[in-house]
């Protein structure tokens, strides 16, 4: 139903009013948030009739885009109990525009019950005021949460309300989560490259190293070479020297004479060059660990970064 709003005209001075109805309560309507982010805040009155007849009214307000009144007018019979619902579905203009919210019932008593309120209210409204009752409420907040978050009561400033969060929703949640990650890219992006190019660097050094010890083993010395060719060319030389030797002298006596034993040694060349690669292969494996080392550890910050 919609909410008809009060007229500002009349004098300051009001005559007598009858009372046809009972409003309770008389001089104040509360609405009361308890401190929940509600979208619409109720509150609600009661009229009763007093009379032995017939009586009709109905409400207004000052603000009617901001409230809903459920009934707005109507018929009471006698000793009738009507229970009025204000709804309350807009908080534009609070806290600044708060004492300008007030509600007007006006109830006049009636012969027989109207088929139409309405009709029977414009044949009243052409008659002296004094036939009609006129009360005005004003409006109280306790513990109103405001769309910025704030609680708001009536009589005094808004102020934060730390014990109500203001939840996220998911669409903005994922939004925060994209800017993040496009913010964090390029350091990541930054990390993944240096490690990649550590493991890079580690693999051509290994590869370099294991093509340097393969052709070190397999180049010939000089020293073997000689040896080797001296060894085949010459099979009867260990004969020939372990063999006794027939010499005679001057007093014709034969004595077997021995020549001393040729024996041959590995060159020393051959042996230095053996150490030297030994030498350089241990410091290659050396340097490959800690490359990869390097790039373990590289692996593991960037992934505990990224994810």
């Amino acid at each position: 139903m919609e909410t008809s709003r009060i007229s500002s005209a009349g004098g300051s001075s009001r005559p007598p009013q009858p009372t046809f109805v009972q409003i309770s309560p008389s001089s104040h309507l509360t609405f009361d948030g308890k401190g929940k982010p509600e979208r619409m805040v109720k509150s609600n009155f009661t009229l009763k009739n007093l009379t032995d007849g017939y009586v009709i009214f109905k409400v207004k307000t000052t603000r009617p885009h901001s409230y809903c009144v459920r009934p707005n007018s109507g018929v009471l019979k006698a000793a009738e109990t009507a229970q009025i619902e204000v709804i309350m579905q807009s908080f534009e203009n609070l806290p600044e525009e708060a004492p300008k919210h007030k509600f007007q019932i006006q109830a006049a008593r009636v012969d027989d019950e109207p088929d139409d309120v309405t009709t029977a209210w414009k044949q009243i409204d052409g008659t002296k005021a004094s036939a009609v009752q006129d009360r005005r409420l004003k409006c109280e907040w306790r513990n109103v949460v405001l769309p910025d978050g704030r609680l708001f009561n009536e009589g005094g400033p808004a102020h934060p309300q730390p014990h109500i969060p203001r939840t996220q929703s998911p669409t903005s949640s994922s939004s925060t989560q994209r800017k993040q990650a496009q913010a964090d890219a390029p350091v990541a992006t930054t990390a993944r490259r240096a490690a990649a190019a550590a493991s890079e660097a580690a693999a051509k050094k290994t590869d370099a190293d294991a093509d340097k010890q393969a052709a070190d083993s397999n180049k010939p010395t000089p020293s073997t070479t000689t040896s080797s060719s001296s060894s085949t060319a010459k099979p009867t030389s260990t004969s020939a020297t372990s063999k006794p030797k027939d010499t005679t002298t001057a007093a014709g006596t034969t004595v077997a004479k021995k020549t001393p034993s040729t024996t041959t040694t590995p060159a020393s060349s051959s042996s230095t060059s053996g150490a030297g690669a030994d030498i350089a292969g241990k410091k290659g494996t050396i340097a490959n660990l800690v490359l990869l080392l390097l790039a373990f550890v590289l692996g593991v910050l960037v992934g505990h970064y990224v994810f």
